[in-house]
């Protein structure tokens, strides 16, 4: 799951016009199949429908976003220490 991008659009209207045509929201979860990985790379703005909708699809065992973030953090440090030479932790 990812999100139109506003910021790489020139032109609001245009914008405006796909935004919400890129939606997740839970009824498309539930028509999804049992072994579905949701992932997102954060942050998060509109493209997963609204505050309750994001607590039900947070809920879903099948969404590992969060567990997506903190795993990236981690890769980030690691290659943030080799870029800088550090050889052990």
């Amino acid at each position: 799951m990812d999100r139109v991008q506003e910021e790489r659009f020139s032109d609001r209207a245009e914008y405006d016009a796909i935004r919400d045509a890129f939606v997740f929201r839970p009824p498309l979860l539930n028509k999804a199949r049992a072994d579905t990985i949701l992932m997102h790379p954060m942050p998060r703005k509109n493209e997963m429908g609204t505050p309750q909708d994001h607590d039900v699809l947070d809920s879903d065992p099948r969404a590992i976003y969060f567990n997506q973030m903190e795993n990236g953090m981690f890769v980030r440090m690691a290659l943030l220490a080799l870029v800088m030479g550090v050889r052990a932790v």
